[in-house]
């Protein structure tokens, strides 16, 4: 896998700005955070209304040179020289991630997840670590997010999300409302309303608790 492949020079900038990846080692004790969302959309606004107009003619810029550029303060700038110092060590712990088959990309980049970049535009996530074929994530899926102590209900309903992702459901209903509607096992919402009914009314049933926390049902 060529890094270059995937993060370009802006990206690699992106990486050295917006991520924790290897900043303990790299900062050697110095308290130097890496920039939030909100951070890194202002200065991206910033860069684009600079003269430099894009994130990697930042690298090589002294503190003072960086606050001019920018209109930022001395201690903004001075954090920003810090973050980008690490960019050598960053590069080399890269080298080390893409041997293994994993990779990184960011928003700056062309293999980033367009779809994502679409949707939530500047709430994307500034930089994405994976493993894998990336070209995978153009395509239309389902992502199953959860505990890595999964539950034998997470379990089952992540099954179920694949075996249903994998048949041509009537009407091409998608696997994730078919699970939706159906529950991820035989009386599924069922049960969860027995569990979980606190009162009702002529047009209207009540319920409290979630569905797989057994724990938050009245009546589990």
């Amino acid at each position: 896998m060529n890094i270059a492949d995937y993060l370009s020079d802006d990206g690699q900038t992106m990486l050295a700005l917006c991520s924790a990846f290897r900043l303990k080692e790299a900062a050697a004790g110095e308290d130097v955070q890496p920039l939030k969302l909100s951070e890194w959309n202002e200065l991206e606004r910033q860069i684009r209304s600079s003269s430099i107009k894009i994130p990697s003619a930042l690298r090589g810029r002294t503190a003072d040179e960086v606050g001019k550029v920018l209109a930022l303060p001395l201690d903004e700038a001075e954090r920003i020289v810090r973050l980008l110092d690490r960019s050598g060590r960053l590069a080399l712990e890269l080298e080390n991630i893409f041997s293994r088959g994993m990779w990184a990309v960011t928003r700056a980049d062309e293999l980033y997840p367009a779809r994502l970049r679409d949707a939530l535009q500047h709430q994307a996530p500034t930089v994405l670590f994976g493993a894998g074929e990336i070209q995978l994530l153009r395509r239309t899926g389902v992502a199953v997010v959860g505990s890595r102590n999964i539950d034998e209900a997470g379990a089952a309903f992540a099954r179920e999300v694949g075996r249903m992702g994998s048949r041509n459901l009537p009407g091409k209903l998608e696997a994730s409302a078919y699970i939706m509607k159906h529950g991820p096992t035989l009386n599924h919402w069922n049960e969860y309303i027995f569990c979980a009914y606190t009162s009702h009314q002529h047009n209207a049933v009540f319920l409290t608790g979630i569905p797989d926390i057994k724990e938050s049902l009245p009546h589990a």
